[in-house]
């Protein structure tokens, strides 16, 4: 299948059971318009939600710390480019 494009069911077929928020746009797209390759649809939902996590997750901590996100990568920076560092 290596290259092919999958519909919502067949990508569905190779996933333990149980449908998530993911399963559901694809599904809905799949049934509006079945044409439509749907196969990336999973992957890339999946990864926006994964990535929403860690960034809630990251401005906790960071908050937790006292320290805003700019102010993280400003520091980084400066740790990152070596002598003369303080």
């Amino acid at each position: 299948m290596k290259g092919e494009l999958m519909t919502a069911s067949e990508e569905s077929d190779r996933r333990p059971a149980g449908e998530d928020p993911a399963d559901a746009i694809a599904a809905a797209w799949s049934r509006e318009r079945p044409q439509t390759p749907v196969g990336s649809i999973g992957v890339v939902t999946r990864i926006w939600q994964l990535a929403k996590h860690f960034g809630d997750d990251r401005r906790r901590v960071l908050a937790e710390a006292g320290v805003d996100p700019a102010t993280l990568d400003l520091l980084s920076v400066l740790r990152r480019s070596g002598p003369p560092t303080r």
